[in-house]
């Protein structure tokens, strides 16, 4: 039986349609073998995937996802290793999805166990039957030595020499402190101590180890002090998984603090905050130089490369285009109307020269504030999650730090942003940037 013929969505189906059947009947009056699916425009192409997700299952949705990105990759690179580009999710995503559709006792029970009291499966489980060893990739403090070693029989020396030994002490350490924050499918943070966090995460690609995170809060410490951000204190990896260790920022976030906050207190975090984003804008480099990561891990465009960064980016310029570039889901007459949009905002062209350094992901649960006892004024303790930090170009920050704006949720933090990363100072590209991500996602 054939399946069923889905209609599109897009008001301008019929006329694709017909154009198409046009195309169509002059291509095969000119080659009687013509290529007609060579015809389809990406537009054409994005619409049909679009409805055909609205009419799957959970399951098929994730599997079609799969295929684009999959597809979009190898148009964009013949060459691409597909693993490199392949989530490592995905297992565990279409496992749940199934077990939704096709019950298994044994199975679902499998899958209980990971799961914490609310239903939720753990970021923990993935890694809890990793055998093998780990190594240090950047020397461990003394005090997280002294943490490890709680969990090993050996000395510290025997220990950090025995990379499956370490391993254990480091499954057994993890295993014992509380969790923070924890996502199945991108990492967790617990808390070792009072003074020392541990942050799990995963690494997608084994010859080119990223380490981002790590390096920019080297950077701060050595740099720039007097920011107020987790200090560095070493990392393991034991491939996929790596952990860094690092300062506990105390107190609570702002995400967490911000609904109880007067009108005077938020103009205070906003100051403090401007001061931060001055002192850290003010870290230049000249185009020529790596942009990205400070060590040149690259660049992190989560929209060309998901799962990975992009190296050999060394201009503003190029950046731009890399960011605004025609990988996106939308015709090339679409993206060359928006690029004209770009090209002629003078502010934007004037401020292509160097890059400046970026937090790069500014949103109240990366900012850590507390209130002060004698005072009772509310101080910005300090920033986290430097993952995406680096230098890039002037407008990149104010592109980033509204991504999350939604325009049926009431959220006035973005009416207090800190103004020297606002959007208003570089509205085109930002606004660019949203239509494209509406497009994309």
């Amino acid at each position: 039986m054939d399946d069923p013929v889905i209609s599109l969505s897009n008001a301008d189906a019929p006329h694709w349609n017909r154009d198409l059947m046009l195309e169509f009947q002059a291509a095969l009056a000119e080659d009687p073998a013509a290529d007609l699916l060579s015809m389809f425009t990406d537009s054409y192409l994005h619409a049909h995937r679009k409805d055909q997700n609205l009419k799957a299952s959970h399951a098929e949705t994730i599997n079609f996802r799969m295929l684009t990105h999959l597809y979009d990759a190898v148009k964009k690179n013949p060459k691409v290793n597909l693993l490199s580009v392949f989530p490592l999710g995905y297992h565990d995503d279409i496992e749940i999805a199934a077990e939704r559709k096709n019950p298994d006792p044994e199975k679902g029970r499998r899958l209980e166990n990971r799961r914490n009291s609310k239903g939720k499966l753990m970021f923990r489980e993935r890694f809890d039957d990793v055998e093998g060893g780990a190594q240090v990739v950047f020397p461990l403090s003394e005090d997280v030595i002294a943490l490890l070693s709680q969990y090993s029989s050996e000395g510290p020396d025997e220990m950090l020499g025995d990379q499956e030994k370490l391993l254990s002490s480091l499954k057994q350490l993890l295993r014992k402190s509380p969790r923070i924050w924890d996502n199945f499918f991108t990492g967790m943070v617990v808390k070792c101590n009072e003074r020392i966090v541990a942050k799990v995460g995963i690494q997608n690609d084994e010859d080119n180890p990223e380490y981002t995170e790590y390096t920019s809060m080297q950077y701060l410490e050595q740099q720039v002090p007097d920011i107020p951000a987790s200090r560095p204190r070493g990392l393991v990896e034991f491939y996929p998984y790596w952990v860094i260790f690092m300062s506990y920022v105390p107190d609570m976030s702002l995400a967490d603090a911000w609904p109880s906050l007067r009108h005077k207190d938020k103009l205070s975090i906003q100051h403090q905050l401007e001061a931060m984003f001055d002192r850290l804008r003010s870290i230049r480099q000249d185009d020529g130089q790596p942009l990205g990561g400070v060590c040149g891990e690259g660049v992190k465009e989560v929209l060309v490369k998901p799962f990975g960064t992009i190296r050999d980016i060394t201009t503003s310029k190029q950046y731009l285009d890399l960011h605004f570039s025609t990988h996106r889901r939308c015709s090339k007459t679409y993206m060359a109307f928006l690029r004209s949009l770009l090209e002629q905002d003078g502010k934007l062209s004037a401020s292509m020269q160097g890059s400046v350094f970026s937090h790069g992901d500014v949103r109240t649960a990366n900012i850590m504030v507390q209130r002060d006892a004698s005072t009772g004024q509310w101080v910005v303790s300090g920033i986290i999650d430097w993952a995406y930090a680096g230098f890039y170009p002037e407008y990149y920050e104010g592109t980033g730090v509204a991504r999350a704006l939604s325009f049926d949720k009431e959220d006035d933090w973005y009416l207090y942003l800190p103004r020297n990363i606002s959007p208003a100072n570089f509205p085109v590209p930002f606004l660019v940037n949203r239509l494209l991500h509406h497009h994309d996602w």
